[in-house]
């Protein structure tokens, strides 16, 4: 009868734990928005896109680390480049990773809207 109730308590423990992670993904899904150029003023959640669909050219993020930075990817020529996948709800997601080796050295991956943060080797 113990058992079965140390069990439980432990099943309660890990509902709350589980309910906590997922409390802490309700972070915004960045969107595509098509510009001629980038804006003056530029918005969180979003990732700025040059070019016409399937030929895009250029894309642009404000840095999510929150340092204010733009952060432009080239996405049609040499390296380094970046390939852009939308998915059929328009959530971007960029390939391979985003690694900034100056300034805030932020580490990350765009997947289907969400931002995904890597550990570093490198200390900040």
């Amino acid at each position: 009868m113990i058992k079965i109730i140390d069990f439980l308590k432990a099943l309660k423990i890990w509902d709350k734990i589980a309910s906590i992670k997922w409390c802490k993904r309700k972070a915004p899904l960045y969107k595509i928005l098509r510009v001629r150029d980038f804006p003056e003023e530029l918005k969180p959640y979003v990732l700025y896109v040059l070019g016409k669909p399937d030929q895009e050219w250029l894309a642009g993020i404000l840095c999510p680390c929150g340092c204010g930075d733009l952060i432009e990817l080239v996405l049609d020529g040499d390296h380094p480049r970046w390939k852009l996948f939308i998915s059929p709800n328009a959530s971007p997601t960029l390939s391979p990773s985003i690694y900034r080796s100056v300034h805030c050295r932020s580490h990350f991956f765009l997947e289907n809207g969400i931002i995904y943060w890597c550990s570093s080797q490198v200390k900040h």
